[in-house]
């Protein structure tokens, strides 16, 4: 058996009381003392998150560019200096390999921030698309990532960033000295609320994380990331995404742009993009017996479905739960799922239903994202 990996702030997190759980080959927090007060922290306030085991890696060179157009399925061009965009990388039959984050610092050098679980993968990928030898850097050991997210987060950056944050737009970065040496801040986050992401050096990370705790942020872990994710309507590989879910089933089909010309994955996503086979869909799981519903839904108000629950219709299956939890913020159970394009839709309100353990409860459909924050920059 493999021992997990560790992050820079490990030890902080031991001596914090988190709890550790191997998460995608790395020790990571799941909890300090309650995702409900987490999650409210970060609704309310500002929570402070952990997510060094993300991957890392830089592109250097003037290929380094083409290489990311040929790999991703956005447009890469678009972007201007010091800006992020959301993109997917995908397999020949148009399944996601993974969803990344590509920062473009100048036209010859370029980061992309990918998950724990696919740096692998995403790698090997890319080294498919490299004969102009762009140079490529695999940062992640070497840097810890810190998320500080909610409404209060900018106040909390502001003190320690020079030339103030409050001037950053949403999916913007820039380089600024932490303590004399480079760091990274970017406006981005996987929330649903205002915040950052900082990389910095691995040996930097427990000074920069203890400050920001001592001045107001609260410690979380990856059990309230999920919930407030899952609120925000933001998708999760391994759950909506992976090699055998295409963008357009996922409701991403609007990062592909099948204009900007050849990349890994185009034949088959035109194809897909004209008849997907699912849809993304959010539920919220009713509590009481709606007008003209099915006899026999069990009604439980607060149980929520699980990934892999089979969502009905008729008494057929038309797909299954992907993510599902008990809302914080709206308290309601709430899930996303996917299900067969086949049906008609929208829906009768009412009829669809999903089986939690042998019991059919109620489910509403519901336009994603379940929760939007105010005055989003």
């Amino acid at each position: 058996m493999t021992t997990p990996k560790i992050t820079p702030l490990t030890a902080w997190h031991k001596a914090h009381q988190g709890r550790l759980v191997d998460f995608a080959g790395w020790s990571m927090p799941v909890q300090y003392h309650s995702i409900m007060a987490e999650h409210e922290a970060v609704r309310t306030k500002v929570g402070l998150f952990d997510v060094s085991h993300m991957g890392r890696i830089e592109f250097q060179g003037g290929q380094a560019m083409d290489l990311l157009q040929q790999a991703t399925v956005n447009d890469v061009s678009l972007l201007a200096d010091n800006q992020i965009q959301y993109s997917l990388m995908c397999n020949d039959l148009g399944g996601t390999i993974d969803d990344v984050l590509v920062y473009r610092v100048q036209a010859d050098r370029w980061w992309v921030v990918c998950n724990a679980s696919n740096r692998d993968a995403v790698l090997r990928r890319l080294s498919q698309f490299n004969p102009g030898g762009a140079r490529i850097k695999d940062w992640t050991d070497e840097t810890a990532m810190i998320a500080i997210q909610g409404p209060a987060a900018l106040g909390l950056v502001q003190d320690r960033i020079e030339p103030s944050a409050d001037q950053m737009k949403y999916y913007h970065f820039r380089d600024f000295l932490y303590q004399g040496r480079s760091s990274l801040l970017s406006r981005t986050g996987y929330t649903g609320e205002d915040g950052f992401e900082w990389i910095l050096p691995a040996d930097q990370a427990a000074d920069a994380w203890a400050g920001l705790v001592e001045a107001g942020a609260v410690a979380c872990g990856l059990g309230a990331r999920d919930t407030l994710r899952l609120e925000a309507g933001m998708p999760l590989y391994g759950h909506e995404l992976s090699e055998t879910i295409d963008p357009y089933s996922a409701g991403l089909g609007s990062f592909v742009k099948p204009g900007k010309g050849e990349f890994a994955g185009r034949m088959a996503l035109e194809r897909i993009a004209a008849n997907p086979p699912r849809r993304r869909v959010g539920l919220i799981l009713i509590a009481a017996n709606p007008p003209g519903s099915r006899v026999g839904l069990n009604f439980s108000g607060r149980r929520p479905a699980r990934q892999g629950a089979v969502v009905v219709l008729d008494g057929a299956s038309v797909g299954e739960v992907t993510s599902g939890t008990y809302s914080p913020t709206l308290q309601v159970p709430i899930a996303m799922a996917l299900v067969n394009r086949s049906i008609e839709w929208p829906p009768v309100e009412g009829v669809l239903s999903v089986d939690i353990r042998g019991a059919l409860s109620g489910a509403d459909v519901c336009r994603l994202p379940f929760y939007r924050r105010p005055n989003c920059p």
